[in-house]
């Protein structure tokens, strides 16, 4: 799910020192957030948390903190860009607005390479993953609106017909990241309750036709926010955004064992793993981390090249020689391709459609050969806090998109 500013404060507030969230939400929450901010890039001089900073700064419509904010990320030779859904305003200064321009027209020059594979037509679905069997010819994607879990198939390769998995699903809540194992071709989904004491998450595992097989949950400490997964050979890794910790569980069955937590790894994310790969490659507010799957007795925080950042990304692969990402939060929404060095040392980095014109918050999707597949409008921002969709925020029909990540000009179709 697209990290949240409001959240990733709170994170901060109870991990650098104020004692509970309860406490951070007695006061004006944002404002909390933003103080707090300062604070942390004291200690840490990280770009990431300048650019939280700057975006709490525009929702406050403090606009002179805002501007100071874009200059310290200048002075760090950002070249990620802004959302421009964060960065306006109504009124806004002059000063302010050719201070965005300049930030904007840092970001290296990329042309628009993803091409669309299919819509999805139901509006009312806001998904924030897919997922694909290439065996059963099964599109999945699932709701963050109602729990709710559709099955797009592929009769005469058109996309012509929507089915839900009909069981009673009241119960699960919603649903975030979605992976499909083509090997043991089982859909593994990932899907939170929010209830009265808070939310609580869980792992599901379904047949290609949605029948439930086994399920999973954390018997050592409570899982919060259940977000993303991958697999290596024998194991699942799963993230839990809100409690920022990693879980494990056998692909056979079982409860998630909490894996790894630090506190340098606030609000992970993304999570990229592969047979054969003994590391997971963990993506969280202010960067990526490098954790080994065996023993994770420590972890190493990936580098990036001056000016740029691996934080703030939503789905996050493994291909080629490094990670491909989709960063929805840091910068303007792009693509995100780096390579990797001796897996832990950041090499090049590549954007692909930066500002895509159908982009409206891009999440997850799924990587195949060399082509990425993801959603490039989730329009999350348009769920009210009790997950219904605002009427007035005007959600479209949720569009898919396609990479080529080998050769862009190529485009790609399942």
């Amino acid at each position: 799910m697209q990290f949240n500013a409001l959240a990733i404060g709170l994170v901060l507030l109870t991990t650098y020192g104020v004692a509970t969230a309860k406490q951070a939400e007695e006061v004006d929450p944002r404002v909390a957030a933003f103080n707090r901010q300062i604070s942390v890039y004291e200690e840490t001089n990280s770009s990431a948390v300048a650019y939280h900073a700057a975006r709490l700064a525009m929702a406050l419509r403090r606009f002179d903190d805002a501007e100071e904010w874009i200059a310290v990320l200048a002075s760090h030779d950002w070249k990620l860009g802004l959302d421009p859904m964060d960065f306006h305003a109504d009124q806004m200064p002059s000063s302010l607005r050719s201070a965005i321009a300049r930030l904007q027209a840092a970001v290296p020059k990329n042309e628009p390479a993803s091409s669309a594979v299919l819509t999805l037509e139901d509006r009312s679905l806001i998904p924030e993953s897919v997922a694909y069997s290439f065996e059963n010819k099964a599109f999945y994607a699932g709701s963050l609106a109602s729990p709710r879990l559709n099955i797009v198939p592929i009769p005469n390769d058109s996309w012509s017909s929507v089915a839900n998995i009909e069981f009673d699903m009241s119960t699960w809540g919603v649903f975030y990241g979605l992976k499909f194992h083509d090997i043991r071709n089982e859909l593994w989904v990932l899907h939170n309750r929010t209830q009265e004491d808070g939310m609580t998450g869980r792992l599901s595992v379904l047949t290609p036709e949605g029948r439930l097989l086994r399920q999973y949950s954390a018997n050592d400490v409570p899982a919060v926010e259940l977000n993303d997964l991958c697999f290596t050979d024998q194991d699942v890794y799963v993230t839990d955004s809100t409690a920022s910790r990693i879980y494990r569980g056998d692909l056979e069955g079982g409860s998630l064992i909490l894996h790894y937590e630090h506190p340098d790894i606030r609000y992970p994310n993304g999570i990229a793993c592969g047979p054969g790969n003994g590391r997971l490659y963990v993506a969280h507010a202010f960067g990526m981390a490098a954790i080994d799957a065996d023993r994770p007795t420590d972890h190493v925080s990936l580098e990036a090249p001056k000016g740029f950042s691996l934080g703030g990304i939503d789905g996050l692969y493994l291909w080629g020689e490094g990670v491909v990402g989709v960063q929805n939060y840091l910068g303007a929404p792009k693509i995100l391709v780096a390579s990797l060095k001796d897996s832990t040392e950041v090499g090049n980095i590549r954007f692909f459609d930066v500002n895509h014109s159908q982009f409206h918050i891009p999440t997850t999707g799924f990587v195949r050969g060399d082509c990425l597949y993801y959603i490039a409008n989730s329009f999350l921002d348009a769920l009210r806090g009790d997950d219904a969709i605002d009427p007035a925020a005007n959600a479209e029909a949720a569009q898919i998109l396609g990479l080529n990540l080998r050769d862009s000009r190529r485009n790609c179709q399942l």
